[in-house]
């Protein structure tokens, strides 16, 4: 296992390093279910569960390309539902906080495919639960975010 998010004592979900597996276990860990394959070659670098049923994940892919925001939600008895996400272009995705199933946001740090005269850092957020976003302004441009957690999120 590559990291966790748990919603509560009995249901956490968690990433393989490498091939993008995800898990769920909803009884404390006594089982745990094969949510699917989604990023590849590729592994979750950071992860939120605003819910039993949904997490959202960010993914670097090797920071050349920049990097996905995931929102992964499951039902039973029917094939997870996966939205992704891009809304900075050329950044690598690298931290992410939920405060619930529409609040996010997310952190990350230039890709190689960018200018080099653009900022070395992004923040990005959603409240509408991913369909639309918002380049947050940064006081400065020389700095590269890797985690984050912000006051009131699920962390």
């Amino acid at each position: 296992m590559h990291m966790v998010s748990a919603y509560s004592p009995r249901v956490v979900w968690a990433a393989t390093t490498l091939y993008g597996f995800l898990y769920r276990t909803v009884d404390g860990g006594e089982n745990w279910e094969n949510v699917g394959e989604f990023a590849g070659s590729f592994d979750f670098d950071d992860m939120c569960a605003p819910s039993p049923d949904s997490v959202w994940a960010v993914l670097n892919l090797s920071g050349q390309s920049g990097g996905e925001i995931y929102h992964v939600r499951v039902f039973e008895n029917k094939e997870p539902e996966v939205s992704i996400f891009n809304p900075a272009g050329g950044y690598a995705y690298e931290g992410l906080t939920c405060v619930d199933d529409q609040t996010v946001l997310a952190v990350g740090m230039k890709g190689a495919s960018l200018d080099p005269s653009a900022p070395d850092g992004v923040i990005v957020s959603t409240t509408d639960g991913g369909q639309s976003w918002v380049k947050q302004r940064l006081p400065v441009d020389d700095v590269a975010f890797w985690k984050v957690s912000f006051v009131g999120a699920r962390r």
